[in-house]
């Protein structure tokens, strides 16, 4: 349905062009034509509009495709050029004709002449021959090029997709199967913990994979999605470790890309927990309705036996940094680096 409303929507255009076309530019005598009666000059006229059309859709659909777009300028100038001398001469036995009959009728009824000779030379038949030749090739090269940012795009999106589903692949095995390990555990020490345990996971697993598939999600449902990781993850530190984490409340219904923050959060509980020393997790989200901004700063601790160097990033990071790139070019800032012994990100998006 969506292709033939565009080839409806094709053949009006053109058909509204050619409108404009022979109203403003054709109908208007040029001072080469000695033509005297009306009858003529529109037969004139309707003869060139019919030679302009064919010679536009020649070189559009044949001409073009066939050696412009395919790098053969030099077959593609001199068929140009032969198709403009054809014309022109094609045009220029047409008016002699019309010259002709005139010429005939007025020895038999004593009706002057209605096309005179002309010692000038007709440089409008050639003008519009090489307008319609031009206004083929820019318009061909225009839709070459919207279709190449269509087809970038395309693939943009597609990248971004498959970074998603990467990303998706990512948190569900290592994630949900320890924690439903957890849950397991607790299931014979705490029941209230255990299925509050379950509501949050389900909860989890709906948005993973049900609503992030929209490629856009509220920033409420990100930010809870982050709270119901952090309180699984509380679940399986030690009380050696200490997690701070601070979100707003109000949002006022903006929007982001689902799961943008998820692989930063989880990236400072893979390396920096341990269950040896003290650990300090900070995950701390500000929104800024008025700029529409949010700002996400995540830190922990850094043990030097789990994350030795800023290069051990993990391909959820990669992947992130990539969307980012391409789905907020010049409305974001990331900012990873390691400051008093603690690994430190902070991401700023404008929505």
């Amino acid at each position: 349905m969506q292709i033939s409303k565009r080839k409806y929507l094709y053949v009006l255009i053109h058909l509204f062009g050619w409108l404009i076309f022979s109203l403003g530019a054709l109908f208007s005598r040029p001072g080469q034509w000695t033509i005297d009666t009306k009858g003529e000059i529109c037969l004139r006229q309707i003869t060139l509009l019919i030679v302009l059309i064919c010679v536009f859709y020649i070189n559009y659909y044949i001409l073009i495709p066939i050696f412009l777009l395919r790098r053969k300028l030099v077959i593609y100038f001199f068929t140009v050029v032969a198709i403009v001398v054809l014309f022109v001469a094609l045009n220029k036995a047409t008016a002699r004709l019309f010259s002709t009959h005139h010429s005939g009728s007025s020895r038999i009824t004593n009706v002057p002449m209605v096309l005179r000779p002309h010692n000038d030379i007709d440089t409008f038949v050639p003008s519009m021959i090489i307008l319609m030749i031009g206004l083929g090739v820019v318009i061909s090269l225009l839709q070459s090029w919207q279709n190449e940012i269509h087809r970038r795009e395309n693939l943009e999106k597609e990248k971004v997709s498959t970074e998603l589903d990467s990303l998706k692949a990512q948190i569900n095995p290592h994630f949900f199967f320890n924690t439903l390990n957890t849950i397991h555990s607790y299931t014979a020490i705490n029941t209230d913990v255990a299925r509050n345990a379950i509501s949050n996971l389900s909860k989890m697993m709906r948005y993973v994979l049900y609503e992030s598939d929209s490629g856009q999600a509220t920033l409420d449902h990100e930010l809870a999605f982050i709270e119901e990781y952090v309180s699984l993850m509380r679940l399986r530190v030690t009380s050696k470790t200490t997690i701070r984490l601070d979100l707003p409340q109000s949002h006022s219904g903006a929007v982001i890309a689902p799961m943008i923050f998820m692989p930063f959060v989880e990236n400072a509980f893979k390396h920096g927990v341990s269950s040896a020393a003290p650990s300090n997790i900070e995950i701390i989200a500000t929104y800024d309705d008025i700029k529409n901004e949010v700002v996400l700063q995540v830190s922990n601790t850094i043990h030097n036996h789990l994350h030795k160097n800023l290069s051990h990033q993990g391909i959820g990071i990669h992947n992130t940094q990539r969307r980012l790139q391409l789905l907020y070019p010049g409305r974001h800032d990331l900012f990873i680096n390691q400051i008093s012994g603690k690994y430190v990100v902070k991401l700023t998006i404008c929505l």
